[in-house]
C-alpha cells in the first residue's frame, strides 16, 4: 500500500519522497476520535439538550480552532497564499495539523449526518468533496498554504452561524440581537467566500506552476460557496419582496399592509382591536415588532441554514 501511495503521489508532485500513509491514517483516526469523544462528553454532561445541540457545539469548537491555526499560519508565520511564491509548496507541520484535524472532523460529521439523516444529497456531496480535498492534500504533500487559507476562510464564519442557531433555540428569534447576528453572517460569508475566495482563485489560476487537479478542486470549492450564497440571497429577496410597504393615511395613522406570510397572531400583538371591516391599524412600535419578526423567521431561517451548510459552511 505504501508503495502504491508513493507512486500516486509522485505522479502528482514529481518528487518520489516517502509518504507515510500509515502515520497519516493514525493521525486522522485520532482526530476523528477526538471529535467523537468531545461529542460524547457533551451528551453525557448536558443530557437536557438535543443531539444536534451537541453536534453544533463540536462544529463551533472545530471552526474556532482551525480558524485560529489558519490565522497563525497565514498572517503570523507569513504563508500568505495570494503570492505565487507561497503556492504549490509542501505543507508545514502546522498545516498538516490543520488538515488532519479538519479531515477527522468531517469524517465524524458526515457519519453523524448519515446516522441521523439530517442532510440532503447536496450537503453530503459538499462533505465528500471536503474529505477528498483534505485527503488529497495530505497525500500529495503540497499546496499547504492555499488549503490552510481555504479551510480557515470557510470556517471563520461558522461560529456566527452556530451562534444564530443557539439564539433561535433559546427563543431570541425576532430580536435585534438575532437580526444583527444574521446580517453579520451574511456579510462575512460573502466577504470570505466570494471576495477573498475569488481573489485567491484568480491568483492561483494566474500562477503557471499550478496543476489541473488543484484548479479543479479550487473551482469546486468556490462553486459550492457561490451556490450557498445564491440560495441565501434568493430566500432573503423573496422574503422581503413579500412585505408590502407602510401606508400613512390622511389622519396620520399608519396602516401596514403585510404579506400573507405574517401570522394573524403577530398582527394582533402589534395592533389595537379594530372594526370587522377596518384595515389593521398598527402603531409605529407595532410596525417595528412585526417587521422584526417577519424578517427573521421562516424562509430566512432556512436560507441561513442552507447557505451555512446547516452546521458547516465549508
Amino acid at each position: 500500500m505504501d508503495w502504491l501511495v508513493r507512486e500516486v503521489s509522485a505522479s502528482f508532485t514529481g518528487n518520489r519522497y516517502p509518504v507515510h500513509i500509515g502515520w497519516l491514517i493514525v493521525q486522522v483516526l485520532c482526530a476523528s476520535l477526538f471529535w467523537l469523544f468531545m461529542y460524547a462528553a457533551l451528551c453525557l454532561s448536558m443530557p437536557r439538550f438535543r443531539c444536534e445541540w451537541h453536534c453544533r457545539m463540536v462544529t463551533a469548537v472545530h471552526a474556532l480552532i482551525v480558524s485560529a491555526l489558519a490565522f497563525l499560519d497565514v498572517f503570523i508565520i507569513g504563508r500568505i497564499p495570494f503570492y505565487h511564491k507561497n503556492q504549490v509548496l509542501p505543507y508545514t507541520e502546522l498545516e498538516r495539523l490543520i488538515f488532519t484535524a479538519s479531515l477527522g472532523y468531517f469524517i465524524f460529521d458526515i457519519s453523524w449526518c448519515l446516522y441521523y439523516q439530517t442532510e440532503g444529497p447536496f450537503m453530503l456531496f459538499h462533505h465528500a468533496m471536503s474529505i477528498l480535498g483534505l485527503a488529497g492534500t495530505l497525500l500529495m504533500g503540497k499546496c499547504g498554504a492555499e488549503m490552510a487559507a481555504t479551510v480557515g476562510g470557510t470556517e471563520v464564519t461558522n461560529p456566527v452561524l452556530q451562534l444564530r442557531w443557539f439564539l433561535r433555540e433559546q427563543g431570541f428569534t425576532g430580536t435585534r440581537l438575532m437580526m444583527g447576528v444574521e446580517v453579520l453572517f451574511m456579510v462575512s460569508f460573502g466577504v470570505m467566500r466570494l471576495l477573498l475566495g475569488g481573489a485567491l482563485i484568480i491568483s492561483y489560476f494566474t500562477n503557471p506552476h499550478t496543476e489541473l487537479l488543484g484548479r479543479l478542486a479550487a473551482v469546486v470549492i468556490y462553486g459550492i460557496g457561490v451556490i450557498f450564497y445564491a440560495q441565501l440571497c434568493s430566500y432573503c429577496m423573496h422574503r422581503f419582496r413579500r412585505r408590502a410597504p407602510i401606508v400613512v393615511a390622511s389622519n396620520g395613522t399608519a396602516h401596514h399592509h403585510l404579506a400573507q406570510s405574517v401570522s394573524d397572531s403577530s398582527l394582533a400583538a402589534a395592533s389595537p382591536a379594530g372594526g370587522a371591516g377596518d384595515s389593521p391599524i398598527v402603531s409605529p412600535a407595532g410596525v417595528a415588532t412585526v417587521l422584526s419578526f417577519s424578517a427573521s423567521s421562516g424562509d430566512l431561517n432556512r436560507a441561513l441554514d442552507t447557505a451555512g451548510s446547516s452546521r458547516k459552511q465549508h
